[in-house]
């Protein structure tokens, strides 16, 4: 299940804003819809926004490089894990609750979705709650062109959501190869110092943009209807009215 290749990913993380990182409007719907489940919580991956949930936590990822350099360290009652989500080391019913952060995105649609709800479902015990924020790709597929015509005349957006955009407009319907994303950026923007002007973004943040040329990775963007297909008795809520949201729903399974 779990993709493999992610030795930079803890330096990318670093750097990452939102929407890419949950900051406080989503950490408040994280603790609003788990606010009548105390006890025990399952944190796939090592967001360290996440970590600190008000309850003993414990977080799953495959990758050491990324426990090492992302997890705030364990502590009482706050402990990670190296693991597969395929595989989880743990007993049916361990915890009260599961939460990620743009996790199932990590994953291919639909196979690898509906093998994670399942997983879930067992580690979870019933009446427990899965929490999860997702970034979805809106109904009707944004045309490439609009958004670069939109980039390049000036139009107020942020270059982690521009990312976003620009991966969900290249996918080939939900999965999306990071590399397929550089090139499509590289044709769409040869002159990164017009880009620059254009937008206002500095050719720091505009060269992050790099690290997908090598990158061996896929993203998937489900639509909310393909999202929702895969967890059976999932309902989606608002994560909050930052820049994206619109497309960064907290899916929500009761057990």
């Amino acid at each position: 299940m779990i993709q493999r290749g992610w030795s930079d990913l803890h330096k990318r993380w670093s750097r990452s804003r939102a929407p890419l990182r949950p900051h406080a409007q989503v950490i408040a719907a994280f603790e609003t819809l788990l606010a009548a489940h105390p006890g025990r919580r399952l944190l796939l991956g090592v967001t360290p926004e996440l970590a600190t949930l008000s309850a003993p936590v414990t977080a799953i990822d495959w990758s050491a490089a990324m426990i090492a350099q992302v997890w705030p360290g364990n502590a009482p009652g706050h402990r990670a894990v190296q693991g597969d989500w395929a595989d989880m080391p743990f007993a049916p019913g361990s915890f009260v609750a599961a939460v990620a952060d743009g996790a199932v995105n990590m994953l291919r649609w639909p196979d690898d979705y509906c093998a994670l709800a399942a997983r879930l479902a067992e580690a979870v015990r019933p009446g427990g709650r899965i929490v999860m924020r997702c970034f979805t790709a809106p109904d009707t597929p944004e045309a490439l062109a609009d958004l670069a015509g939109q980039v390049l005349a000036g139009t107020p957006i942020g270059f982690h959501a521009f990312k976003w955009r620009l991966a969900m407009a290249v996918a080939d319907g939900v999965d999306v190869a990071m590399r397929r994303v550089w090139e499509v950026f590289q044709s769409c923007f040869p002159d990164r110092e017009a880009l620059c002007r254009a937008t206002g973004w500095t050719s720091e943040i505009v060269a992050e943009i790099d690290d997908y040329a090598v990158s061996p990775l896929h993203k998937s963007f489900p639509t909310r209807a393909q999202l929702l297909a895969c967890f059976p008795g999932a309902y989606l809520v608002e994560s909050g009215d930052y820049e994206l949201a619109e497309r960064c729903p907290m899916l929500v399974i009761d057990l």
